[in-house]
């Protein structure tokens, strides 16, 4: 005779669900070691570097390796898709010191280059009635109407 409050399908429900936990959690540790290895596929080692200039003035040329590769303002979003690699990048603009940088670039990546070219300093040109001040040439002489002191 059955226990009071034990019925005979209550052990096989429950010996259903542990059986059902167990093959879950083997199919979960399964699938875990089949999943693909996104990070290692060939796709990223061919994905280009980018470059993104933000210069001031933005009509500054830029030079890769020596290369000329336009001006800053023709680049959609003023980004160079470029192959990753080590680059020495020039930027030069009329009126402004030219900069130059050692850049890596690597796959998948964007490099933000962010700056201002400096204007170019200018020396005044002496005007023509203003005496030249050149530090290597001798004193004038005194003026031969001054008085000798003694």
């Amino acid at each position: 005779m059955p226990h009071p409050g034990h019925h005979p399908t209550h052990s096989i429900t429950r010996q259903a669900l542990a059986l059902l936990l167990a093959l879950t959690l083997i199919a979960t540790v399964l699938a875990a070691g089949c999943a693909p290895n996104y990070a290692s596929t060939t796709a990223s080692q061919n994905a280009p570097a980018l470059l993104k200039l933000e210069v001031e003035p933005d009509t500054a040329e830029i030079y890769l390796n020596d290369d000329f590769h336009g001006v800053i303002n023709r680049w959609r979003d003023q980004t160079l898709s470029l192959t990753p690699g080590t680059y020495r990048l020039e930027l030069r603009a009329p009126g402004h010191i030219p900069q130059r940088f050692d850049l890596d670039l690597r796959a998948d990546q964007i490099t933000r280059l962010r700056l201002r070219l400096e204007p170019e300093l200018h020396s005044p040109e002496p005007a023509d009635d203003a005496p030249a001040n050149d530090p290597l040439s001798p004193p004038s002489p005194p003026d031969s109407g001054s008085p000798d002191l003694p």
